[in-house]
């Protein structure tokens, strides 16, 4: 698996299609594709497409737009929104062959807390999200269509 001298030089390879594995543990099931396309030179728009497949098995169209920007050693998570507002925000550090981070954000009365795995051909995103009527984790994994080889 390739490695990356640092987080910056990863996010610049993350332009491409991926594909889409999402859980949720009240049994909903979203399968489909994110493409990354750059904005410009520290910045995604990030474009997620799919099915989702309710707990009773009806089937649904999904699809969500997101900005991601990496700036001063940040990731930042913005929806995309006019202005943009922020989702999430951390620091990526390498740990075990892998970047991981942590993000946070409230949106009284809920709060969702995410954690990052990110490698060469693969995204990890759990994010528990909790509120008086809220409580359930989701679990996104994206998996490069064309991975990248060993350098």
């Amino acid at each position: 698996m390739r490695q990356f001298a640092d987080f910056g030089e990863y996010f610049d390879s993350l332009v491409g299609e991926w594909s889409i594995l999402r859980t949720v543990s009240s049994g909903e099931k979203l399968q489909g594709k994110l493409l990354l396309a750059f904005l410009d030179n520290s910045s995604y728009l990030v474009s997620e497409t799919g099915e989702l497949r309710m707990s009773d098995g009806n089937l649904i169209s999904a699809s969500r737009q997101w900005i991601w920007r990496y700036e001063n050693g940040n990731l930042l998570i913005y929806f995309d929104e006019e202005p943009p507002r922020l989702y999430h925000q951390m620091v990526p550090v390498l740990r075990a062959g892998a970047w991981h981070g942590q993000g946070d954000h409230d949106c009284p009365p809920d709060a969702y807390v995410g954690e990052y795995l990110f490698s060469a051909n693969k995204i990890i995103v759990k994010q528990d999200v909790m509120g008086p009527k809220k409580d359930y984790q989701i679990v996104s994994e994206y998996t490069r269509r064309f991975p990248i080889q060993s350098s």
